[in-house]
């Protein structure tokens, strides 16, 4: 029987490092699907609302052995923010230290940071108040962006974060153009096969990520014209929104099955991603 990898923060190439962005992009996987699932449901009439990921996770708790369910992913989602936090510090993909690579190691730390917070709720839900724990599809970003705008310039700190996540949005549109994230794979490794299925669930899912943080951007930017922080919106708020459109659950049907498409992605990128060199 192997030995148990060894932490080894000296080297972005270890084998821990490898363990923390596998399990982690399992467990995002996972929650992106579960997210894609219930969006699904709703587009087809089988449950009235939709929800982000807290929402989703929520929905774990009652099921049987829940709760290890429940423990399991925040493992995960601790690894996937210990990998982007790695990431950020030894830059594996060197991206620099030119504004652009700057800024795309910066985006690591904000996800592992985003992360870790899921992760935490995760472990915080207890079976009495798992229905009520996501507080509502915005209510969450919501109560961030009051936060915020509550502090010095904070209208325009809303205003700069919503374009921040807007750029974000546009960066998997020029992923799913440029093809970019298919460098990340270890290729030699893949079937053709598995090559395709890569690409194609790595351009739906990309896409309907894309859409979803412009949505979130603009809301944020919405919020901080109007100074209002209720106009701001997270993910769940923002399948929310496309359901009311005309149309609204095609939209969301669509929208449900490209964040499960993403889901998907993630699952391949913990088997065949380049951990050492992206």
């Amino acid at each position: 029987m192997g030995s148990l990898p060894t932490p080894n923060f000296s080297r972005p190439d270890s084998r821990f490092f490898v363990v923390l962005g596998r399990w982690g992009f399992v467990a995002k996987g996972i929650v992106y699907c579960l997210v894609g699932l219930l969006a699904l449901f709703a587009a087809v009439g089988l449950r009235g609302s939709v929800g982000g990921s807290k929402e989703a996770l929520s929905e774990l708790e009652a099921l049987p052995l829940g709760s290890a369910l429940l423990a399991a992913i925040a493992v995960g989602l601790f690894a996937y923010a210990s990998y982007r936090v790695l990431q950020t510090v030894f830059d594996p993909g060197d991206e620099g230290t030119g504004v652009s690579g700057i800024g795309m190691r910066l985006t690591f730390l904000v996800s592992g940071l985003v992360h870790a917070a899921l992760g935490v709720f995760a472990l915080s839900i207890a079976p009495d108040r798992a229905a009520s724990a996501g507080g509502g599809a915005g209510s969450g970003a919501q109560d961030r962006t009051a936060a915020l705008m509550d502090q010095p310039g904070g209208r325009w700190l809303v205003a700069l974060v919503g374009l921040v996540v807007i750029g974000f949005g546009l960066k998997q549109f020029q992923g799913v153009w440029k093809r970019t994230f298919e460098e990340n794979y270890r290729r030699s490794e893949m079937s053709s096969g598995e090559q395709r299925l890569a690409e194609r669930v790595g351009q739906v899912g990309l896409s309907a990520r894309g859409v979803v943080f412009c949505m979130i951007g603009g809301f944020l930017l919405l919020a901080a014209v109007q100074a209002d922080p209720s106009e701001s919106i997270g993910l769940g708020g923002a399948l929310s929104k496309l359901a009311q459109q005309s149309y609204g659950r095609v939209l969301l049907g669509f929208a449900a099955l490209g964040l499960t498409a993403y889901g998907v992605f993630c699952f391949s990128y913990a088997r065949y991603r380049d951990f050492e060199n992206s």
